[in-house]
């Protein structure tokens, strides 16, 4: 992931495909049809109707919201439309004169301005990692390295400003000490504001449903191809994936690689005999992923942030049996936190959201309001293999984003008929509108 592997750890580390110097971790697991069973929903240019799309949509959305109320299920699902604080961060550097994406990390919306992230997000360059918060700042790169942050249901926003970064932040690259803090969190400001977005934040405990989200590279251990995809083959990060999670660990027995403020999960591929029991771990890009709590109000509180993940003996960063996913425990932080946090619980935004995922090549119409329309364009990992070609078209036309070599297009639609063109690969299309 972005997730930082364990120190010493052997990883393999790309360049260029994924960003300059980001570690490769993959997101291994079992593929259940009831988790994720979205292939059937794969559309191709088949002369069907823009309603049969805008059916499957609203379909989808309806699979993800049982999905992320079904308390038994520790599987995983690509949703956009349950979670909207949730966001995907990108680094941009300049070379040459040229801006070029470096890296991206996850994150989740604390305030309608604020957004939550991992401070290595901010405070690593290629392969130099600062090993504290001070030395962060005052680093060279601090101030030049540019961010735009993408919400699958608000659009793209810019950075505005310096990232704040918590001042007991130690690299979890460099040191783990059980007795000291990581405070491995770091927040950003939106150049506008998201009405109505936010979370708050809470202590772990027993009998919630806990929820893991992120925008990390998405590959499968095995089982892939009964859905379309290829097993052993990490995607190109960036599509939204939320996946059931146990109760965080906290004893060091069962997380020996802990910090004084982080709890851990424990990856299991093995899944129980009365369904898919299996975990998710992390990958690149998913730095930052927020987990959240879910109790009988259906409401969530952020109760950890994704850093990194143990132990050594993993090679190539390959998710096996016994791996460890670390995250800060953020109510230990929550006096530091609470300057950016809004005064009130705004974790329900004020929009109504459908999706789905469409594999390319493919054209098709949707029939929409004013609102707003994202796609995530995705594709196989290959070095050097380009995101897949998109085209959003209307009367009248969409008002339309798109940040390079990112896979990510944000437009603002009116009432219209939008048509969507996709090369190849998949597409992970959200569109919202305001509640009236």
């Amino acid at each position: 992931m972005a997730a930082r592997c364990w120190p010493g750890l052997r990883c393999r580390i790309l360049s260029k495909a994924l960003g300059v110097g980001r570690i490769i971790c993959i997101r291994s697991f079992l593929v259940w049809l009831v988790a994720l069973g979205f292939i059937s929903y794969a559309w191709a240019a088949d002369g069907d109707n823009a309603k049969k799309y805008w059916d499957a949509l609203v379909d989808w959305r309806d699979r993800a919201k049982s999905f992320v109320s079904d308390s038994g299920d520790l599987g995983m699902f690509p949703s956009t439309s349950q979670i909207l604080s949730a966001g995907r961060l990108i680094a941009f550097r300049e070379r040459d004169g040229v801006s070029q994406k470096a890296w991206s990390c996850s994150g989740v919306l604390i305030s309608p301005t604020k957004f939550l992230t991992a401070a290595h997000c901010f405070c690593e360059d290629g392969e130099v990692y600062f090993v504290n918060a001070s030395a962060c700042k005052a680093s060279p790169t601090f101030g030049k390295i540019s961010y735009k942050l993408f919400f699958p249901a608000y659009g793209i926003y810019d950075v505005a400003g310096l990232p704040e970064i918590n001042p007991k932040y130690v690299s979890p690259a460099i040191e783990i000490d059980a007795t000291k803090d990581v405070a491995d969190i770091g927040v950003a400001t939106l150049s506008g504001s998201i009405p109505g977005a936010g979370t708050s934040i809470a202590a772990p405990k027993d009998d919630v449903r806990n929820l893991l989200v992120g925008f990390g590279s998405l590959a499968f251990k095995k089982g892939a191809e009964k859905i379309g995809f290829k097993s052993n083959i990490a995607h190109q990060e960036g599509a939204e994936i939320i996946s059931g999670q146990p109760r965080p660990l906290e004893d060091s027995g069962s997380c020996p690689e802990a910090a004084a403020d982080t709890m851990c999960i424990w990856y299991n591929s093995l899944p129980a005999s009365s369904g898919p029991k299996q975990t998710t771990s992390l990958c690149p890009a998913d730095s930052g992923s927020p987990l959240l709590a879910y109790g009988p109000s259906g409401v969530g509180s952020l109760i950890g942030l994704a850093s990194y993940y143990a132990p050594s003996s993993v090679q190539n960063c390959d998710s096996t049996d016994n791996r460890r996913s670390y995250f800060v425990r953020l109510d230990r932080h929550s006096d530091w936190l609470k300057q950016f946090q809004s005064a009130e619980n705004v974790s329900a935004p004020h929009r109504d959201c459908v999706e789905g995922i469409v594999g390319g090549p493919s054209e098709f119409d949707l029939n929409v309001d004013a609102g707003t329309l994202t796609l995530t364009a995705f594709d196989e990992e290959r070095f050097g293999r380009p995101r897949p070609a998109v085209t959003i078209a209307g009367t009248p036309q969409p008002r339309c984003q798109s940040v390079s070599s990112t896979g990510i297009f944000a437009c603002e639609v009116g009432k219209a008929t939008v048509r969507i063109s996709l090369s190849a690969g998949y597409g992970q299309i959200t569109y919202c509108k305001d509640r009236r």
